[in-house]
């Protein structure tokens, strides 16, 4: 599928301190294009990947191995869909994220003047 060849691509040079943003509306693939995502980070196809729209946030880092200053990064999965604006986002260590993890954001538009100005935005239609 089209979805996972551009995760693949997009996972291929994924790095500690890269932010994607995903926008589009609801049913639209962010999901799809997440999960395909963090399975090509993880190196593993079948690694379950839930959406985080309850939680927030998912950390997905059980595939870098003791020395985390190789390999793949961690990657922080968020889904702001239900959040209200940007001071919301206090309890969930975004800066931490944005320097220590590849961060994948679904309706990162929640975070207004928040989102990191290095980043990556992916329109989903």
């Amino acid at each position: 599928r089209a979805t996972e060849r551009v995760a693949a691509m997009l996972a291929s040079d994924a790095g500690r301190g890269d932010v994607l943003c995903l926008h589009g509306e609801v049913g639209a693939g962010k999901s799809a294009l997440s999960r395909a995502y963090v399975r090509a980070v993880c190196g593993d196809p079948y690694v379950e990947v839930p959406s985080p729209t309850f939680l927030l946030q998912q950390v997905y880092d059980d595939h870098c191995g003791a020395d985390t200053s190789t390999g793949p990064p961690p990657v922080h999965h968020f889904d702001l869909y239900r959040l209200t604006g940007p001071e919301d986002c206090d309890r969930l260590g975004l800066e931490e994220s944005f320097t220590a993890a590849s961060s994948l954001i679904e309706w990162a538009e929640r975070l207004g003047e928040r989102c990191p100005g290095e980043r990556l935005d992916v329109y989903i239609e």
